[in-house]
């Protein structure tokens, strides 16, 4: 098992002031950034024309993979399911439940055609208002 104890957000290496305002032209502006910390980011590959594909998706995540162009399904809550591409989807879930995620995934899909890939700590989240 992997320690995640040394792991850092985007932020962490910056001595950040939590509120900044800017005189731009007389108007003020305000700038927020807020990090999300970490999540389970996980890259999904395969082919929702198999209707087993898109099945034993939706028993691991509850959801089935959206097929229509930049679209996600899942709300506000985890996990989400957004669509990359035609046959490539991000699930995002809580950091906690990523490797049990990943897991099931795998063994749900073992023979068929797929992808399933940790890619949790290469993202950064940042929200910005």
């Amino acid at each position: 098992m992997v320690e995640y104890s040394s792991r850092y957000g985007p932020l962490d290496q910056y001595e950040v002031v939590s509120r900044s305002e800017v005189n731009c032209d007389e108007h003020n502006a305000e700038v927020f950034l807020t990090d999300c910390r970490f999540r389970g980011q996980i890259i999904l590959r395969g082919n929702t024309d198999l209707p087993k594909f898109a099945d034993e998706i939706e028993r691991v995540l509850g959801l089935r993979p959206p097929v229509k162009p930049t679209t996600a399904v899942g709300g506000a809550d985890f996990p989400r399911l957004l669509w990359l591409g035609p046959d490539e989807w991000l699930v995002l879930t809580e950091d906690a439940l990523r490797e049990k995620t990943l897991d099931q995934l795998t063994e749900k899909l073992v023979g068929q055609h797929f992808q399933v890939v940790d890619v949790s700590d290469w993202f950064g989240v940042l929200l910005s208002i």
